[in-house]
């Protein structure tokens, strides 16, 4: 069972604010599902709950949906009643999400008796709920009720997406006549812990010990009795926070059993459509692929993605293209992008890229003004860009990446500054500012690397020394240190460069041998060396230089020789080679070995050749110069 989320508290607001939050809140979370979710509410303000569900039940109406309320004035059969609305009826073509009001009473016999048999035969048919019911159900409890309702159902409570106190502040009067505010406030919950990772972990390592009895996901049949007894959702749950929080080999096993759990089904007798059964398949791919490419295994997840963009293809034929397919397709895309360019196969992410953004315009124009649509139009258009850029059409890469800044402004316009929306303006502004340096304007490129920096630290003040926040951090560090560099303010660029560094070990600390923090670390050390260097410590500049040359070999053997991991061995071979007079001949040549390779492998990047031929002019002329360092980064 996982334990309730301690809320944080922020600044008290009046009733129209805290409206204003929550239905803000809300209306996030719901653009974000596709289906069933629960979401549950502790009213302590009723007027809060109301104001909250008319605004729902108008956004919906916008939509040609409704909103379907479940709700009595009265306790008599109340959860026989409700029961009945919510498995006993067809659920209507054009509902838009379910409001049940179990929150009123609180504290009568009559009301507090219903509400817990209601509870209690919820969570026996949970699995069906999820299976049945098809759009978000909202759930609302009395002040206090989480607690109840975590003891009384605590499978429906695990399932849950969101738990939240709907609160706003109260006017009183003092006996002297002054106004004073009683402390109520809308509550946020906290990001998931590492006492909730434990939870979701052996919530799923308990239902399928107690349902398969002892066997292993390889030793199931299709036919086992007990294939439908188990939630997909709390498996790809528990793979979420587990590798949220680093622990990788956790993260795989329960993929992977996730995984042939959802092919099991395919052929099992159908309590869901098999357009449904396939697309879980295409979803646990995608899963297990995550997994496997965060922890280097770049072959293993392209073959996962490959297989989940089969699937999704599969389905637009089989149904009518719907919004969520085509979404799915496009996942599935970016996630193919992502690998091949990864691999060094930039052809393969462009076209996979450039069919995603297409994809995605469509949607933008059959949904128009949908903030979750226009956001991955800005995501897609940032892989374009990406793209664009390593093929050295800066040109259009500077069109992307300004497309997407000019969207990733208007979604703080129309959403508030929340965490989501400053994350991507921030990698927005990264984007500009590193073609702003490509030109040469290191005005614009200043410009953008300190908005970016002061947006990473507002970022870390609200979200503590998380693992994203920090890498968005030190992110933002690389490039206001590279800024600095290239105008010549080496002791500017030193003091970003180390903080990066102090940071890149925190994430090293809280991820281990994860091959992103270690990169990151690997990034740190040789932008700290070529300060180092450029000021004319040798010592430390060497001594850096060597430490990214070990990680870097680390990081070849973790992805399989990928071409990222080459290019940063080659490099620090570069920098120590270069170090001193004479110029070592043996570490130059082992790197343009290792050029000579990645320029065969991946034409269409021309620094690899253009590597190459600088380590040749060094060799013939024993030159102990580089050209001024540009440190790779990357958000």
């Amino acid at each position: 069972m996982t334990p309730a989320a301690s809320p944080l508290r922020p600044a008290l607001q009046p009733p129209e604010a805290a409206t204003q939050q929550a239905w803000r809140q809300l209306e996030r979370r719901l653009r974000l599902l596709h289906g069933f979710g629960l979401l549950v509410y502790s009213v302590t303000t009723p007027a809060l709950a109301e104001a909250l569900k008319a605004r729902l039940s108008e956004h919906l109406r916008r939509q040609g949906r409704r909103l379907i309320v479940i709700g009595s004035s009265h306790p008599e059969r109340f959860a026989e009643l409700s029961l009945k609305a919510l498995f006993g009826v067809p659920q209507p073509a054009d509902a838009g999400a379910c409001w049940l009001e179990v929150h009123r009473g609180a504290g009568l016999a009559p009301w507090d008796a219903e509400r817990r048999e209601l509870l209690l035969r919820l969570n026996e048919r949970r699995s069906i709920l999820e299976a049945e019911r098809h759009v978000p159900l909202i759930l609302l409890l009395p002040a206090g009720g989480a607690a109840e309702m975590a003891h009384l159902a605590p499978d429906l409570w695990h399932v849950r997406l969101q738990s939240v106190e709907l609160a706003a502040m109260e006017q009183a009067v003092r006996s002297d006549g002054v106004d004073r505010t009683v402390a109520q406030t809308f509550w946020v919950p906290t990001p998931e812990t590492e006492a909730e990772v434990e939870a979701a972990l052996s919530y799923w390592l308990d239902q399928w010990r107690v349902n398969f009895n002892g066997f292993s996901a390889h030793e199931l049949q299709f036919d086992h009795p007990q294939i439908w007894s188990l939630s997909l959702w709390d498996g790809r749950r528990a793979a979420d926070v587990c590798l949220q929080h680093g622990r990788l080999e956790q993260a795989r096993m329960v993929a992977e059993d996730v995984l042939t759990l959802a092919r099991l089904r395919v052929h099992a007798d159908g309590r869901l459509p098999l357009t449904q059964r396939l697309r879980d398949v295409s979803v646990a791919l995608d899963m297990l692929g995550r997994v496997v490419e965060i922890s280097g295994d770049l072959r293993g997840a392209e073959k996962a993605y490959l297989e989940s963009l089969e699937i999704s293809r599969e389905l637009v034929k089989k149904q009518r293209a719907g919004p969520q397919v085509l979404r799915d397709v496009s996942v599935s895309l970016d996630n193919v992008g992502r690998v091949a360019a990864a691999q060094g196969a930039w052809g393969v992410a462009e076209a996979a890229y450039k069919e995603s953004l297409q994809i995605r315009r469509e949607l933008a124009e059959q949904q128009v003004g949908m903030p979750d649509v226009l956001r991955d139009v800005s995501v897609a258009l940032d892989n374009v860009g990406q793209v664009a850029l390593v093929r050295g059409d800066v040109h259009e890469a500077q069109e992307a990446y300004q497309e997407s800044l000019a969207m990733r402004r208007k979604l703080v316009a129309t959403l508030g500054k929340t965490t989501q929306t400053l994350r991507d303006l921030s990698v927005s502004l990264s984007h500009v500012g590193e073609i702003a340096q490509t030109q040469g304007d290191w005005q614009g490129a200043n410009a953008a690397c300190q908005e970016g920096l002061q947006l990473s630290r507002e970022l870390m003040e609200r979200l503590g020394a998380t693992p994203l926040a920090l890498r968005d951090l030190f992110v933002s560090l690389n490039h206001a240190g590279v800024v600095a560099q290239s105008q010549g303010d080496w002791h500017g660029a030193e003091m970003g460069y180390r903080e990066g560094l102090d940071i890149s070990r925190q994430l090293v600390g809280k991820l281990g041998g994860h091959p992103q923090a270690l990169r990151d670390l690997l990034v740190a050390l040789n932008n700290v060396g070529e300060a180092a260097q450029a000021l004319g410590d040798s010592l430390a500049a060497e001594d850096a230089y060597r430490q990214s040359l070990a990680i870097s070999q680390q990081l070849v053997e973790k992805t399989a020789e990928s071409p990222e991991a080459l290019d940063d061995q080659a490099y620090a071979l570069m920098r120590l080679a270069t170090l001193r007079q004479p110029v070592d001949a043996e570490r130059l040549s082992e790197a343009a070995t290792i050029y000579a390779s990645l320029a065969r492998q991946c034409p269409q990047v021309a620094a690899y050749a253009d590597q190459l031929a600088l380590i040749q002019d060094l060799l013939d002329t024993r030159k102990n110069a580089l050209p001024d360092p540009c440190p790779d980064d990357s958000k």
